[in-house]
């Protein structure tokens, strides 16, 4: 079993801010095999709202993909403790994975404003390459 690491490399919707002012894909296109860089990011206080990404395409030998990990850098300010991040995959023509949606909390982060990652793993669906190389990440912000 290979492991390929898939990045953003589209906006697909953008609802988020950027810090700056690019394209919002760029901001969050970090290989976690280097390291990551919090000197740009996507943000929002408006929930509901949600960034789409576009992400890259399987290498020509992959046949098919049994499991989907996404690392989320992020951190959420809000002293309530409600606010979550919802991440979503999609693939061909909006089709969502199985393990839809998967929740990031700002226990998972680390805290109030703390700064953490947080690893979500997908592995209900077998893509072929087709489903593979057309995956989307949706990012929303929402609380409870």
């Amino acid at each position: 079993m290979a492991i390929k690491i898939v990045l953003p490399i589209s906006d697909v919707s953008a609802g988020w801010d950027t810090s700056t002012g690019g394209n919002h894909y760029g901001e969050i296109d970090e290989d976690i095999s280097d390291s990551y860089s919090d000197a740009d990011y996507v943000e929002t206080s408006t929930i509901d709202s949600a960034d789409e990404f576009g992400l890259t395409d399987m290498e020509a030998n992959c046949n098919e993909v049994t499991n989907i990990e996404v690392h989320i850098r992020g951190s959420i300010t809000d002293s309530s403790g409600n606010a979550y991040i919802r991440a979503e995959l999609f693939h061909t023509a909006g089709t969502p994975l199985t393990d839809n949606p998967q929740d990031c909390t700002q226990a998972q982060f680390g805290g109030d404003g703390v700064i953490g990652t947080v690893t979500k793993t997908w592995s209900s669906d077998t893509l072929t390459k087709a489903q593979a190389d057309s995956l989307q990440l949706k990012l929303t912000f929402k609380t409870t």
